[in-house]
C-alpha cells in the first residue's frame, strides 16, 4: 500500500478544540488519502454536516468552552479513549 491508498474514499470529520492535535490529525489522516475536515468546535461541526456526510467522525467529547461535541454526532457511536467513568458514560452516544 503507497502513501495515500489507506484511507481513500474516506470522509473524515475532525472536531477538535486543541489546534495542535486538529492539525496532527488532519496531516495524518490526510497523507494516508482520507479526505479531510477539521473543525475546533461542535458548533461548526453541526454546520459543516449540512454540507459534507462524514464516513467518519473524530471528536473531542471534552470540550468544556464549547458546546459539547456528541451533538455533531447525532446517531453516531464514540470510543473515548479516557479511561475514566464520566468519560466512559460521556462517549455512548444516543443511549439513555
Amino acid at each position: 500500500m503507497t502513501r495515500g491508498q489507506l484511507l481513500s474514499r474516506i470522509n473524515v470529520l475532525v472536531v477538535e478544540d486543541h489546534a495542535d492535535s486538529r492539525e496532527f490529525l488532519d496531516e495524518v489522516l490526510t497523507y494516508h488519502g482520507a479526505a479531510v475536515i477539521p473543525v475546533g468546535s461542535a458548533t461548526r461541526a453541526m454546520e459543516i454536516v449540512t454540507r459534507f456526510t462524514p464516513s467518519i467522525v473524530i471528536a473531542d467529547i471534552a470540550m468544556p468552552q464549547h458546546a459539547d461535541s456528541r451533538q455533531a454526532l447525532p446517531r453516531g457511536q464514540a470510543v473515548s479513549g479516557d479511561s475514566s467513568a464520566d468519560h466512559r458514560q460521556r462517549a455512548k452516544i444516543g443511549q439513555a
